[in-house]
């Protein structure tokens, strides 16, 4: 899921990019033809920010997926290391269980068809 996660990150940037690309390639600054073009060192500027503020964002959404991807399956490996643990305890609680009607049958003694029996030994 984060892998599908990244690459949609990685579309959305490519997508931006290459209509901001586009758009400085056609020299279109977003102003009309008979509009005054005072200030397009500003606009300049806005956007150059704006690009570098889009590719940190993608730099830090790329570096914090891979922190999560690494969260996940550390996690993972807990509870697999978690559910094997659990599964030890349990055998060894059910050789313990064992172990102990073994001990009460051989206290007891033994009946065949209703009638005693002596153990031998």
């Amino acid at each position: 899921m984060l892998n599908l996660t990244l690459a949609v990150i990685n579309s959305k940037f490519t997508e931006a990019h290459n209509a901001h690309q586009n758009q400085t390639a056609q020299g279109d600054d977003g102003l009309g033809a008979g509009e005054n073009k005072t200030g397009d060192n500003e606009l300049d500027q806005a956007l150059q920010q704006k690009d570098e503020m889009s590719i940190a964002q993608f730099i830090t959404a790329r570096i914090y997926a891979k922190k999560m991807i690494e969260f996940l399956r550390m996690r993972q490996e807990i509870k697999r290391i978690e559910h094997e643990r659990m599964l030890r305890i349990k055998e060894k609680q059910k050789i313990q269980d064992e172990a102990k009607r073994n001990v009460v049958t051989t206290t007891q003694k033994p009946t065949y068809n209703g009638a005693k029996v002596q153990p031998v030994g």
